[in-house]
């Protein structure tokens, strides 16, 4: 677990309610018989250590951090009598982390405990994040176990704050994606269920909730994904598909890009003719809006073509009238590209190597599917104020 979500004393999941909680420290309970039962069998003893040390999620968040760390020292611990780049020292009693293997400055030297009051400086006042996600040195950001580390340090630094402030919400959704670029995926996921909590219940005084709203969403789908929940994955997208088309415009890129996620939830789930009855009405209403060569309109188009056809899915039957028409549309899709973009743009890239494996597929050659580049092109660079997901983070 990462962040307390479940009863003390029975560990039922209490992510779809507001728990009953220990009034002096703050643990959680699905009831009053389960406090009951954890007040008899000993947390009358230590009840006031967890309150002084900040209450249970403190408690959960300062161990989380300390294992963290010592994965970190254990994978990269500086030479001996290192010197810590920050604090200037070295010290008996705690250890020197190499925090970016990227660069080979100095600067990626550092005690974890003066990290985290470096970061905590500079994000103070200025909603700087960057001290908590990337190397004094080299400014890239970090991975593997110093990514996990920074991130639980640095939902450590501010998971006792109010649930409204910007610096914790912040935190809970770097510490989300830093777990699910290591590929821990269920901690991610229970992150970031208990991030949209807060978001719906705190979010009602901010200034903007729909976009941390539709990020933590979008990292939750993705989330499923990886753990191969594919009816929740739908059942989102579904969703997020409906609300996003409910307030914007057939042609704007967030409707399109949650279509394409709904798209692709559909063929995961082998719903195959409602995702290409979907592909098909969708094209056709964007269609209406933007030209033929339309970036928008090129990626939809692969899209339906891979309804039709996927050299990616072995264990589908395919008709060959099929196989056909996902030719002709992406040699539609193929020649918009190139008009649009050039040969040597990504995306017509993209597109040639799908053409590519149909035409190869329509000769009875084998097609090896896991080498096609999947994904559509981002139109608009991302706002870099950094609400973030997880793809922003790899």
């Amino acid at each position: 677990m990462t962040l307390p979500q479940n009863c003390a004393t029975c560990g039922k999941s209490l992510e779809d309610r507001q728990p009953p909680t220990c009034p002096r420290c703050k643990t959680l309970y699905c009831g009053s018989d389960c406090q009951r039962a954890d007040w008899k069998a000993g947390h009358k003893k230590i009840c006031k250590a967890i309150a002084e040390e900040g209450g249970a999620a403190q408690r959960h968040a300062n161990e989380k951090a300390a294992a963290a760390v010592a994965a970190l020292l254990k994978e990269r611990a500086a030479p001996a009598k290192t010197a810590c780049r920050l604090c200037k020292k070295t010290t008996t009693d705690e250890f020197v982390a190499v925090w970016c293997e990227k660069c080979q400055t100095k600067d990626r030297l550092a005690h974890a405990s003066c990290l985290a009051k470096y970061a905590a400086r500079v994000a103070e006042g200025v909603d700087d994040f960057r001290g908590w996600e990337r190397c004094k040195g080299c400014t890239q950001e970090f991975t593997g176990a110093a990514k996990v580390a920074a991130a639980r340090l640095c939902w450590k630094e501010y998971a006792s704050r109010d649930e409204s402030d910007q610096l914790r919400c912040w935190a809970a959704e770097a510490l989300g994606c830093a777990l699910y670029a290591d590929g821990q995926y269920e901690d991610a996921r229970d992150t970031f269920l208990a991030h949209l909590k807060v978001i719906k219940s705190a979010g009602v005084n901010w200034q903007d909730t729909e976009t941390p709203l539709a990020m933590t969403r979008e990292n939750l789908a993705k989330c499923a994904h990886a753990l191969g929940r594919l009816d929740e994955l739908l059942a989102m997208r579904r969703e997020m598909y409906a609300e996003t088309q409910a307030k914007h415009f057939v042609t704007d890129q967030r409707t399109i890009d949650a279509a394409l996620n709904l798209a692709s939830a559909l063929l995961s789930s082998d719903e195959t003719e409602e995702a290409q009855k979907f592909c098909r009405e969708t094209l056709r209403k964007l269609k209406r809006g933007c030209p033929p060569n339309d970036v928008r309109v090129v990626t939809l188009t692969c899209a339906l073509a891979q309804t039709l056809y996927d050299p990616a899915a072995e264990d589908r039957d395919y008709l060959m009238s099929d196989v056909q028409e996902a030719e002709t549309l992406l040699m539609e899709a193929f020649q918009a590209s190139r008009q649009a973009f050039g040969s040597d743009h990504p995306q017509t890239a993209r597109v040639r190597q799908e053409l590519d494996a149909v035409r190869a597929a329509r000769k009875g050659d084998a097609v090896d599917g896991s080498k096609l580049e999947r994904g559509p092109i981002v139109l608009d660079k991302p706002n870099d104020r950094d609400e973030k997901t997880i793809d922003s983070i790899d």
